[in-house]
C-alpha cells in the first residue's frame, strides 16, 4: 500500500470528519479511498471508457397476499406516468 500526506485547513478537516461520521467510515483513509474511486469512475464515464450499464430489478413477494400483484402493477404504472423534471 502506498502512503501520501495531504494538508487541509481546519474548516475543511472538520467538514471531512463530519462526512466520515455521517457515512460511517472507520477512518480518513477509508473515506479518501472511497472518494477517489468515485471520482475515477466518474472520469471514466465522462471519457466513455465505461459507457454501458446493465441493471436488474427483481421483486420477490408473497403471492397469497391480497391484491399484491395488482398493487405492484399500479405502483409501476404510477411511476411511469409521473412528470419528469
Amino acid at each position: 500500500m502506498e502512503r501520501f500526506t495531504i494538508s487541509l485547513d481546519e474548516e475543511l478537516a472538520q467538514e471531512f470528519d463530519a462526512l466520515i461520521a455521517t457515512r460511517g467510515y472507520s477512518n480518513r483513509s477509508e473515506a479518501v479511498r472511497d472518494i477517489l474511486r468515485a471520482q475515477i469512475e466518474a472520469s471514466r464515464l465522462v471519457r466513455e471508457d465505461a459507457p454501458h450499464c446493465i441493471a436488474n430489478l427483481s421483486y420477490v413477494y408473497n403471492h397469497p397476499e391480497r391484491e399484491l400483484a395488482e398493487r405492484v402493477t399500479h405502483a409501476q404504472h404510477a411511476h411511469h406516468d409521473r412528470p419528469r423534471s
